[in-house]
């Protein structure tokens, strides 16, 4: 049996300088930690949303079908630097004495007490579906949106990849990719796929890069900062965190093993105000040495890495969120389970 829960720790500027104190208020899977302009922490379970108030996290609001059929079933919530909450969720509805499943893929903005639900697709399982790739939130608070498609037409299936901009599509391909990433350099929107090679390709300007010498088939993650996009995975042929570097203006690639052994299943990026990189990974030596570690990163070296959590009994740095305020002070929050005696 086992036992799980979210943790939520805040350290102070200078990770190592002091240990983080513990933050309380809320159980779930953690799916984002967002910041907005005030340096204040919002906690994105699901589709309820945390502030952190003191010690704890206080419930600020959750986002529901305006259709209490239907239940939300996928969700990706963002709060802006303005404190505006917005999202994109799909939801599902299975009538009584009926085998036929209906869905919708929903655009919400909330300000304040009110939310605005714009419906971006609708059917039935039985012949289309939709699943939210991806979602990224440009400097001006425009939340971008990334889906995959699928529908049948007479008996054979065929999939479309959808882009969207505050609930308005701009752009379509056909065909789709086992993963998808979105980000932004300066204005430019980036994508970064997966194929089913297990390959990470880069589009940009209308080129696209195959990133050498880069698989990931577990967790991986897509932090742009000035001119480059790092990317962060597991690779499985080493068994090692890896951080990957690329720069758009010289096309140049470097990808540096952060740590070995059985790390990186599991991380979060996220930058600094004053550039640098902060990464919390999960990792495991043996079964008395495993948890979660945090590494600094600044130009293309590594500046600091740190335990932040580690214990016999259970393992930890599931399923971890993270990010960090003007004040550079750092949330981060993971699931942690009781390992059975």
């Amino acid at each position: 049996m086992k036992r799980g829960w979210l943790l939520f720790l805040l350290l102070p500027k200078l990770v190592v300088a002091a240990p983080p104190a513990t933050i309380s208020g809320i159980s779930g899977r953690i799916d984002r930690i967002a910041t907005d302009a005030e340096g204040g922490f919002h906690a994105i379970v699901g589709p309820s949303i945390y502030r952190l108030v003191g010690d704890h996290f206080e419930h600020e609001r959750t986002i529901r079908d305006p259709d209490t059929n239907y239940t939300i079933t996928d969700i990706d919530l963002w709060v802006t630097p303005a404190g505006i909450v917005k999202g994109y969720y799909a939801s599902h509805y299975s009538p009584e004495r009926s085998d036929a499943t209906y869905y919708r893929l929903h655009y919400v903005v909330c300000r304040a007490s009110r939310c605005r639900h714009r419906t971006l697709r609708s059917g039935n399982l039985k012949s289309s579906h939709t699943t939210i790739e991806s979602t990224a939130l440009d400097r001006n608070g425009a939340l971008y949106l990334v889906e995959s498609y699928a529908y049948k037409n007479g008996k054979r299936w065929h999939s479309q990849t959808s882009w969207y901009r505050d609930g308005a599509q701009f752009k379509k391909e056909e065909g789709t990719y086992p993963e998808i990433r979105l980000a932004f350099l300066d204005e430019e929107l980036v994508t970064v796929k997966r194929t089913y090679l297990g390959n990470l390709e880069i589009e940009s300007r209308g080129i696209s890069l195959t990133v050498p010498g880069v698989k990931s088939y577990y967790t991986w993650h897509v932090l742009p900062s000035g001119d480059s996009l790092h990317l962060f995975h597991h690779d499985p042929a080493t068994k090692s965190m890896i951080w990957t570097r690329w720069n758009r203006t010289t096309g140049q690639v470097e990808s540096l093993p952060l740590d070995t052994q059985e790390t990186g299943i599991e991380s979060a990026p996220f930058l600094l105000p004053d550039g640098r990189i902060g990464l919390f990974y999960s990792y495991y030596r043996n079964p008395f040495n495993k948890g979660l570690r945090f590494a600094l990163l600044e130009n293309d070296r590594m500046v600091e890495n740190v335990i932040i959590d580690r214990a016999a009994d259970r393992n930890s740095g599931w399923h971890i969120a993270a990010n960090a305020n003007l004040r550079e002070e750092i949330v981060v929050g993971f699931t942690s389970d009781l390992l059975a005696r």
